[in-house]
């Protein structure tokens, strides 16, 4: 299963890897799987905040799991975030210089004290990920071609993208990501339509669809959250189950 700081160290060991004499912005776009260079910088706003997120986890650790000392390295790990936004043309090596092995393994055993405390969650791989794409997009073409409400169907177009957003940015975001996107689509939704009503009924069938492969993709399930459960009470409401 996954931690925030799993992911964390997961993203860096990947920029670390590259080839030095790779071209900074070019290689940051495989990276993050992004396809232009705005989309880069959002994910590297995304990745700072994910440093914050496992500082903050960390230091709420009990006191025998010693957080400041697996937090040693984060002044390295926050000047090496920083540092992507400056990649532009800059060899790899200009960024790879900014971290080190010895900050991995520190988010490393970071992870295993949160694995250790509770603060798992589960983990959607990318080939799972990049399937969901596909059924999302299936929903969103389905959602064009129905008769929906005009401010209904701009409604879900608009949630589903930002579901398609999520699992886009999975090496970042994780499934956390996907589970907030969902519980918006699905709480929204749960508003945009009213009880015993044809369009609630079909809203819910796609949206039961599309938690079904979620959650059928996720590894680690028994670590959902009560997002996660609140979404399924969502879901239940709306489909009237």
């Amino acid at each position: 299963m996954n931690t925030s700081a799993s992911r964390l160290a997961d993203v860096i060991e990947r920029v670390m890897n590259r080839s030095p004499r790779e071209n900074g912005a070019a290689a940051l776009q495989d990276v993050f799987g992004a396809k232009t260079k705005v989309e880069v910088l959002r994910r590297v706003g995304e990745l700072a905040a994910l440093v914050e997120q496992v500082e903050r986890e960390v230091r709420a650790l009990p006191e025998e799991e010693e957080p400041d000392h697996l937090l040693e390295h984060l002044p390295q790990i926050r000047t090496f975030t920083e540092s992507l936004l400056l990649a532009g043309s800059v060899p790899m090596e200009n960024i790879q210089r900014q971290a080190s092995r010895e900050a991995i393994y520190s988010l490393r055993s970071c992870a295993a004290a949160l694995r250790r405390n509770g603060k798992a969650e589960p983990r959607i791989p990318e080939e799972a990920a990049q399937v969901l794409i596909g059924d999302v997009r299936r929903i969103m073409e389905d959602v064009i071609a129905g008769d929906f409400e005009r401010g209904l169907k701009v409604f879900l177009l608009d949630r589903l993208r930002a579901v398609e957003t999520a699992l886009l940015n999975i090496r970042v975001t994780g499934y956390p990501g996907v589970e907030i996107a969902l519980d918006a689509l699905t709480s929204g939704a749960l508003r945009q339509t009213e009880g015993g009503t044809k369009e609630r009924s079909r809203v819910g069938e796609m949206l039961s669809r599309l938690w079904s492969s979620v959650t059928g993709a996720a590894e680690g399930t028994q670590a959902l959250s009560a997002t996660a459960a609140q979404t399924i009470q969502t879901i239940q409401a709306i489909t009237g189950n």
